[in-house]
């Protein structure tokens, strides 16, 4: 388990496995660990201190997790929807279903 997972009193099998690599990549990204009350759907991005670096190294991240193309996620995906960690879970997820399906993100 996560040192931040189990800090949380979080259990692996209960927790959305995209909710935990988003949280250990905006843990990577922002270079801290997250507090229990950040580490939530709702928590703004730019409540935790991203400025405009940090969104690109979220989307870069993003990009490596998934093997996607940077220029195909910005061309077909409005990242400035990407305002809170459920925001950055939900693009993740959309990401892996489009790999898994062998197609691009939807234009």
């Amino acid at each position: 388990m996560h040192k931040w997972l189990k800090r949380l009193g979080g259990k692996p099998e209960r927790v959305d496995d995209d909710f935990v690599q988003i949280g250990q990549l905006l843990q990577e990204v922002i270079g801290r660990e997250l507090g229990k009350g950040e580490l939530t759907p709702e928590t703004r991005l730019d409540d935790l201190g991203f400025d405009s670096i940090g969104y690109i190294n979220l989307i870069l991240h993003l990009e490596d997790l998934v093997d996607v193309d940077i220029e195909e996620i910005a061309s077909r995906i409005d990242l400035t929807s990407v305002q809170t960690i459920g925001d950055a879970v939900r693009l993740l997820g959309e990401l892996k279903g489009q790999v898994r399906q062998g197609t691009k993100p939807a234009p």
